[in-house]
């Protein structure tokens, strides 16, 4: 959405996966629980064991797709060991309270004039369905998505999501070039 404020003609569509321009404060706390701190794990089942635990409410239903999401999410360190596969500094400008918090609305409608792709998963603590919502009404042709029975954040590989991508992206290609 930022993007698309600051440099409107650059972007030719917007995928939004289970974010918008209110973020639930719950959520953004529970995040940044985990995100501000490292959690070495010994070896990729812990890892994955370790993430499963984290985040209950992700879509993945098999071991094997714990696992592949521990290898998205961890590097091995020099001590050997696997580490968060970020900076966890990132999480320090997130901590700092703004007062009043950010107005991420006109971030939101700068996007208004681009085709919107917008996924929510059903259990989301990030993007509420009140939100989802008002962001439909705010942008009459938003495309909307509800990954049902995932939370944040949809991983996107879900069937419904991965069709939702293809058809998205296959109207973006038909569209004249300016």
């Amino acid at each position: 959405m930022t993007m698309g404020a600051a440099t409107p003609t650059a972007l030719a569509g917007v995928i939004l996966n289970d974010v918008g321009p209110d973020i639930h404060a719950p959520g953004l706390a529970r995040i940044l629980t985990y995100i501000r701190k490292d959690r070495p794990q010994p070896n990729w089942p812990a890892a994955a064991k370790h993430l499963k635990a984290l985040m209950p409410a992700l879509s993945i239903k098999t071991d094997a797709g714990w696992e592949a999401l521990a290898h998205r999410t961890y590097r091995e360190g020099a001590d050997g060991v696997l580490h968060f596969d970020w900076d966890i500094n990132i999480a320090k400008p997130l901590q700092m309270p703004q007062q009043p918090p950010q107005d991420l609305w006109p971030f939101y409608r700068a996007i208004h004039h681009l085709p919107v792709l917008a996924f929510r998963g059903e259990l989301s603590d990030i993007l509420t369905a009140k939100t989802f919502k008002r962001m439909a009404m705010e942008k009459p042709d938003l495309t909307q998505v509800t990954v049902m029975g995932c939370g944040h954040v949809p991983l996107l590989d879900e069937p419904s999501a991965a069709t939702a991508i293809d058809r998205f992206l296959d109207r973006l290609d038909r569209k004249p070039k300016a």
